[in-house]
């Protein structure tokens, strides 16, 4: 194998070590030659759950001058096989209660120091966070990162990180998956899609799934579909050419006519059955591997005819 030039395994080990770290821990136990050449790409690929892991991979980046991470993958759901009393057994952390503050402050502050460890890599970034969050993308600016999906609970009564970030030039793919605390209440819960605009200027791909941090009436009023009472017009970056809403959005859309305010729905949202753990890592995978997985059924508002009627319209959304 030293025959093989190790500019050829690097590339080689590029292509394989993209699912998580399992490959390249592999490798680097394999033997010493196989250890040095995987180096490059060890932590191209990172998946990080619970407090346990984050603590550990911590203390490894503290020891290594150049990471190199590229995907990266952080839920506070520790898997079950740890045998972590923290979050023993399947059921999701959303149902079993919520962390103290204290807890997710150490979890966050966690992140804050892996991201900043990335920021000049990191193009693909999951934060699975299902015992709530108080900032609506990423609590660290990150200018090359392209890809974006983040789950969980978002308190933006709470959030002073989002206004200070800067715009993630880079980014082209933006998710969310959950809902407005049911704590956040007023104008805050259409504030989102206004600091999407500011903070995502060359979004192209916008999703919103099982929750209403993104609500489908206000893209809907963006897009012309329906009219807005609101005296200032939703609007999404002009460069979005794709848009996924899942099935069940529509639906919601009705609820809320008939609600007598925002926070109704939310209780709505609240109640709904939550992703499971194994889902959230099947997309970062998938996008990892360069598939498009959802995205592959989001609509392609660039080739609307806009003289379709409004209902045909809304469904195209669907």
């Amino acid at each position: 194998m030293e025959r093989i030039p190790v500019e050829t395994w690097h590339i080689i080990f590029a292509y394989a070590c993209i699912d998580g770290g399992f490959t390249a821990r592999a490798l680097s136990r394999t033997c010493r030659y196989f250890r040095e050449a995987s180096k490059l790409v060890r932590y191209q690929s990172l998946k990080l759950e619970g407090l346990h892991q984050l603590h550990a991979f911590y203390a490894i980046a503290a020891n290594e001058a150049c990471l190199g991470i590229r995907s990266l993958f952080i839920s506070d759901v520790t898997p079950a096989s740890s045998g972590d009393s923290e979050d023993a057994g399947q059921q999701p952390a959303a149902l079993r209660g919520r962390w103290p503050r204290e807890q997710v402050q150490e979890r966050d502050a966690l992140i804050k120091t892996i991201l900043a460890i990335a920021v000049q890599t990191l193009e693909i970034l999951f934060l699975d966070l299902r015992h709530g969050r108080n900032y609506l993308f990423a609590p660290a600016d990150l200018p090359v990162l392209r890809e974006l999906t983040v789950y969980g609970t978002y308190d933006s009564s709470t959030d002073s990180i989002t206004a200070a970030l800067q715009p993630f030039a880079q980014l082209r793919r933006l998710h969310f998956n959950g809902s407005y605390d049911i704590l956040s209440q007023g104008s805050n819960l259409v504030a989102a899609l206004a600091e999407v605009n500011r903070l995502a200027p060359s979004l192209t791909h916008l999703g919103c799934t099982d929750g209403n941090i993104i609500q489908l009436h206000q893209i809907a009023s963006a897009l012309g579909i329906v009219s807005n009472s609101r005296p200032i017009r939703d609007s999404i970056p002009r460069t979005v050419t794709h848009i996924y809403f899942n099935d069940q959005r529509l639906v919601h859309l009705m609820y809320s006519q008939g609600a007598r305010s925002l926070r109704s729905l939310v209780v709505r949202e609240a109640s709904r059955k939550t992703t499971s753990n194994e889902e959230v890592l099947k997309c970062w995978s998938a996008a990892t591997q360069g598939q498009e997985w959802f995205w592959a059924s989001a609509v392609n508002i660039a080739l609307w005819n806009r003289n379709f009627p409004r209902l045909d319209r809304l469904h195209l959304m669907i």
